[in-house]
């Protein structure tokens, strides 16, 4: 089994800092995954955090700006409880591979719901982007055809 870094096909990247949602929705902002083989969205309640439910959401769109948001089927989860985490995953195969959508959506976002409480609930969300969708060819052969070096 080849050796490599956890830094060379992973990055973790804290897209929501701790921020106060209580009764209101947060996300993370549009994120390209057209680079990588997965994503995980790890999201957590902090030590303060009520007996509110907080609703999560995965949307996607075709562009950074949102165009066609919709929420990714089968995505989701909910928090009720101070320090509790969810990670929600999903496998770039099944975005692009007609799986939990069927077109071109480049981009995903999570979102963060509360409407049932206006006291202070703070939630964050990391991210988690692993490997490379498209790797790029290490040489090229006498005959034209690339190779890519899958270590």
């Amino acid at each position: 089994m080849p050796k490599h870094r956890i830094s060379q096909y992973h990055n973790l990247d804290e897209k929501l800092a701790p921020t106060d949602i209580g009764g209101t929705t947060a996300n993370t902002g549009w994120i390209y995954v057209g680079d990588c083989s997965s994503i995980a969205f790890l999201v957590m309640t902090a030590a303060d955090y009520s007996d509110a439910t907080c609703v999560i959401t995965v949307k996607q769109a075709t562009d950074s700006s949102g165009t066609g948001s919709q929420a990714v089927t089968g995505l989701g989860g909910t928090l009720d409880a101070a320090d509790e985490q969810a990670i929600i995953e999903m496998n770039m195969d099944d975005m692009y591979g007609g799986g939990a959508t069927d077109g071109n959506y480049d981009y995903l976002q999570c979102v963060v719901t509360e409407a049932s409480n206006t006291g202070v609930d703070y939630v964050s969300i990391s991210v988690i982007k692993t490997g490379d969708r498209y790797k790029a060819a290490t040489a090229t052969l006498n005959s034209g055809a690339e190779v890519t070096d899958n270590t």
